[in-house]
């Protein structure tokens, strides 16, 4: 089994166990840090000295971090930020990490808020490299050609999200995704990750973000789909489908019958699915993701 590289940012809005006044965010920040450290976990508060970074450690450490389309909630005793996690691989016992993150939320916050302005946020790439441009053509095509079932299976709050965009609905030249012989030919025509960017989105806040494949960058695939999380049960699961879609689409590998793909095959949610799960199973995360899709859309509890 191949490992796949990712990691995840939590944007939250939470209120702290124990408030003091002025409600000053940057000290729950470190609240948060020093609670992290005790469980193990190597982590680091951004000072906000100079307005929003990126982190300093690369991905080693957990980065806490202010976001800017949440600041309006450090008031009436909350304070919202993102976590932004170290680099994790599908090999080796993430999930432990992501454990070790909610215990030490737990101790400092009450539970975040439901929010639609809160999302989650995960980016893969395979270990040690990045993706190659056929490779990165091949997934353009499936997320295209599986749009319309994965926004099924997204919950209805990230449906008309600003924040999560549908490709089809963000980039003109992808008409509304049903001639995928022409998204086919127009993917196949791509001579440069840049230029298969532009043509997959218009700014970043789409459901899967090709920014990252640029030159210089670091290479991910953004899933911007997942809702805002409240524990690890939901942490797991979005991880788990983003890393399966992406494994299902390349292995699927559609794009070699653009020339002759009319659509025919179009499988019911039910059936995606459950290709999402076989194809999570290859990449050791079944046991992460609900057995039944209706769970991670919110329509079953």
């Amino acid at each position: 089994m191949d490992s796949v590289r990712f990691g995840i940012e939590i944007e939250v809005i939470v209120e702290p166990h124990t408030l003091r006044s002025p409600l000053i965010p940057l000290d729950y920040y470190k609240k948060l840090v020093a609670s992290l450290r005790k469980r193990g976990q190597k982590a680091q508060v951004d000072d906000m000295r100079g307005g929003y970074r990126t982190n300093p450690q690369g991905t080693k450490k957990w980065w806490i971090t202010r976001d800017g389309s949440l600041n309006e909630h450090d008031s009436n005793n909350q304070v919202a930020f993102e976590a932004v996690s170290p680099t994790f691989r599908t090999t080796r016992h993430w999930e432990d990490d992501i454990d070790a993150f909610w215990n030490a939320m737990g101790a400092v916050f009450h539970q975040p808020i439901r929010s639609s302005k809160c999302g989650s946020h995960v980016h893969i790439s395979p270990a040690g490299r990045h993706y190659s441009i056929q490779e990165l053509k091949v997934i353009a095509f499936g997320v295209v050609a599986y749009e319309h079932l994965v926004l099924q299976i997204l919950p209805s709050s990230r449906h008309d999200n600003i924040y999560c965009v549908p490709n089809t609905t963000s980039s003109s030249k992808l008409g509304n995704g049903s001639n995928l012989e022409r998204i086919g030919a127009l993917i196949a025509s791509a001579r440069s990750a840049a230029e298969l960017k532009d043509m997959m989105q218009v700014g970043r806040r789409v459901i899967w973000n090709f920014e990252n494949t640029l030159p210089g960058k670091t290479g991910t695939i953004e899933f911007r789909g997942g809702r805002g999380l409240r524990g690890r049960n939901r942490t797991r699961w979005w991880i788990a489908f983003a890393l399966s879609f992406i494994h299902f689409v390349i292995k699927e590998n559609d794009f070699l019958e653009r020339e002759s793909y009319r659509g025919s095959w179009r499988p019911t949610v039910k059936v995606f699915y459950k290709k999402i799960r076989s194809a999570a199973r290859d990449i050791g995360v079944e046991s992460h993701l609900p057995t039944n899709y209706r769970v991670l859309n919110e329509t079953k509890r």
